[in-house]
């Protein structure tokens, strides 16, 4: 997909695209927060059980990355701010990777990225600013969640989750692997890098 479709689908003027030299890990990071916090609020509607949002425009992208209403919505919002982030900063490969990798199912997405290794893309075991965090659940392998990590103080994190209180929410989190979190085993994070030049 070029990047004129890129920008086109996500509503981007190609003139404020920051050209890929310039970038760096920390102006990415800075980006994709960005881009996660003006979702943040966006809650479900009404009697809604993954359903219906408040907001028309976030539901209709969030549609368009395959979400159906009923399903879960943690990862279709991660995906989304990943390719808004991309798209605009004019990363077609970033893009396209993400696009890939990243399915329905935190812990598909979790293994294909492991599985898939390209060198603009890395996991770690601890966070830092921009890094999207997967977790699966404690009783069912099938299902997880997703975040984007917005702030990190040691073994401490913030992310920003949908579908967390039926909303676009922030949570208070530990970077711990030898026990569940409210229900959830932390697998890690996922860094994007700027590509080599």
């Amino acid at each position: 997909m070029s990047i004129d479709k890129l920008a086109k689908y996500f509503f981007v003027e190609l003139s404020l695209a920051v050209p890929v030299l310039i970038l760096n890990y920390n102006n990415i990071g800075r980006k994709i927060v960005k881009t996660a916090n003006k979702y943040v609020g966006i809650r479900e509607i009404g009697n809604s059980n993954n359903t219906q949002f408040s907001d028309p425009a976030f539901e209709h992208k969030l549609k368009m990355l395959g979400w159906q209403k009923g399903w879960s919505w943690c990862n279709f919002f991660v995906k989304q701010v990943l390719l808004e982030t991309f798209a605009l900063l004019g990363l077609e490969k970033h893009y396209q990777f993400v696009w890939d990798n990243f399915s329905p199912s935190t812990q598909t997405t979790w293994n294909k990225i492991v599985r898939n290794k390209v060198h603009f893309v890395s996991v770690h075991s601890k966070p830092k600013l921009g890094d999207v965090v997967l977790f699966r659940k404690m009783n069912d392998n099938r299902f997880g969640h997703a975040g984007i990590v917005e702030h990190v103080d040691n073994d401490r994190f913030i992310s920003i989750e949908g579908n967390l209180y039926n909303s676009v929410a922030k949570a208070h989190r530990f970077v711990v692997y030898d026990k569940p979190q409210k229900g959830l085993w932390l697998l890690g994070f996922v860094r994007f890098k700027r590509l080599a030049l």
